[in-house]
């Protein structure tokens, strides 16, 4: 399951380099959860991919504890009120923590996954003491970190002013 897939990136590209047979990707957004369905017919995927408009805090009724192997998520990497708001809406819920707080995803990965199920976040280095503690205090114990720059040995594009 894609929490916050945006335009279905996440589960199009695993959808060639993995063997998982099927994937969820759940989407707030109107405008993105299309954008995400039709990426998905054009990639004539739809025998493995599904999109859900929905808010992802809304879906324990829909899926059991545990049923789910693997959680991935892009989520917004800032904090409501923090940073330069983009004007455009869409964008700014897709980078702010507006429809949700960080705690809430991890709250909903750890209930979706089995014990031994997988969590893949991507998340900036900035904030990483919050991701640790949120995962931990839902007990998913982080076992792997991969720092990511966009050159070698330059700082990450989220500078602590931003915060």
């Amino acid at each position: 399951m894609d929490l916050g897939t945006g335009c279905g990136i996440l589960p199009l590209l695993l959808s060639h380099t993995t063997k998982a047979h099927s994937f969820i990707g759940v989407e707030i957004q109107k405008g993105l959860a299309e954008c995400a369905k039709k990426n998905v017919l054009l990639n004539h995927l739809e025998n493995r991919i599904s999109i859900l408009k929905q808010d992802f805090r809304e879906l324990k009724g829909i899926f059991p504890p545990g049923s789910f192997n693997v959680v991935i998520s892009n989520p917004p990497y800032r904090k409501v009120l923090t940073g330069k708001i983009n004007p455009s809406i869409e964008k700014a819920i897709a980078r702010h923590e507006m429809k949700g707080a960080l705690e809430d995803l991890i709250s909903f990965a750890s209930y979706l996954l089995p014990h031994k199920g997988r969590c893949y976040l991507i998340f900036p280095t900035i904030r990483t003491v919050d991701l640790l503690v949120a995962l931990r205090s839902k007990n998913l114990e982080p076992k792997r970190l991969q720092f990511v720059y966009p050159v070698w040995g330059k700082k990450q594009n989220f500078s602590s002013s931003n915060r």
